[in-house]
């Protein structure tokens, strides 16, 4: 098996985006106050206890507590979060509307996979005659919900690829992990769909397309090898596989049960380019 995987994401960046890169990650690196202020909180009623202060002081200095606590907390957000206003002319929320249909056509599919490996197969009669095998695992595609610490006004599509999450603003993808942020302008975005046919172990999403069968061990003819008990038919579904990637380090796989999506997301993401869009 081979992964399929993208470089550390703070290393993906187009040069255009790369002081809006440095910004987020510097702040997402800030530490949270408020822990310090809970525990603050929290000694200050402790030694109240100890010195057997009074119940209205202890409910007092509790209120106090948790009012301070929620009070860094918010400061933290501020501190941590990086806003991001667009103002947009018609022709561009125009485009932007597109891109926002094409990723809800993907969403909408009955299944909706990252492939995260891929591998040659040596013994293809014990794996229903397939040519090579994926490491792949559902996904929920998100239409509208922001990611974390950024403020804007526009909704943000995203896609879960592993570790990282792509969310699709109006000017360019942001690359999103637990410790870093990344961006590829639409300029610099290669999106690629193709058919694939995919023998289907599990269940069959329900718009899925069904072209074939097979059986899980296989004869030299094609058939069923008599060898093996309960061997089971299994069916042979065409699906789309879109590929992302970057000259920066972008490369993540999604596998989608309906053919079609793939084309209208690349018109939406070309349509969004610098050279297209007149941004």
């Amino acid at each position: 098996m081979h992964a399929i995987e993208s470089a550390e994401t703070t290393s993906i960046e187009d040069s255009s985006s790369a002081d809006l890169v440095a910004e987020m990650n510097a702040k997402r690196k800030r530490i949270r106050f408020w822990p310090l202020a809970l525990l603050g909180a929290g000694g200050l009623c402790i030694t109240a206890a100890q010195f057997n202060a009074p119940r209205w002081v202890m409910i007092t200095l509790g209120a106090i507590g948790l009012a301070a606590t929620l009070a860094v907390a918010i400061w933290d957000q501020l501190r941590k979060t990086t806003v991001l206003m667009y103002e947009l002319e018609p022709e561009i929320e125009d485009k932007l509307e597109q891109l926002q249909t094409a990723i809800k056509k993907l969403a909408s599919c009955g299944g909706t996979w990252h492939v995260s490996a891929k591998g040659m197969v040596t013994d293809w009669k014990r794996n229903a005659g397939a040519g090579h095998l994926v490491s792949r695992r559902g996904i929920r595609i998100g239409t509208t919900t922001n990611p974390a610490y950024v403020k804007t006004n526009v909704a943000t599509p995203s896609i879960p690829v592993g570790r990282q999450t792509l969310y699709f603003f109006p000017d360019k993808v942001l690359i999103f992990e637990p410790h870093g942020v990344g961006a590829v302008s639409y300029e610099n975005l290669n999106v690629h769909a193709s058919p694939t046919r995919f023998i289907e172990s599990e269940s069959v999403p329900r718009d899925a397309t069904i072209v074939d069968y097979t059986w899980r061990f296989v004869n030299k003819k094609g058939g069923p090898d008599r060898r093996f008990n309960n061997n089971r038919r299994l069916p042979i579904t065409l699906y789309e596989d879109i590929s992302f990637a970057s000259n920066s380090g972008l490369n993540e796989l999604i596998q989608i049960s309906r053919t079609g999506c793939g084309s209208d997301l690349r018109s939406a993401i070309a349509a969004l380019s610098p050279a297209q869009s007149g941004w």
